[in-house]
């Protein structure tokens, strides 16, 4: 599997099943079934939060909207 830097990624998707990880024209995407609690999830998407660009925050309203309600 090749490395990808976090510049690489450009979105952040939430959906009530998944958080999708996108990087250019891929997705990873994470069911949210597979977190432990939403403290584990929470931190998941904090962690990642602050590696994206701000352009790619700025893509990721719902992901900015799930922490802020924190």
């Amino acid at each position: 599997m090749p490395i990808m830097f976090w510049p690489a990624f450009t979105e952040l998707v939430s959906t009530p099943a998944y958080r999708i990880l996108v990087v250019q024209r891929s997705a990873h995407v994470v069911p949210r079934r597979l977190f432990a609690s939403v403290e584990v999830e929470k931190a998941f998407i904090s962690a990642i939060w602050d590696h994206l660009s701000e352009a790619a925050r700025a893509r990721s309203p719902k992901a900015a909207a799930y922490l802020a309600a924190a």
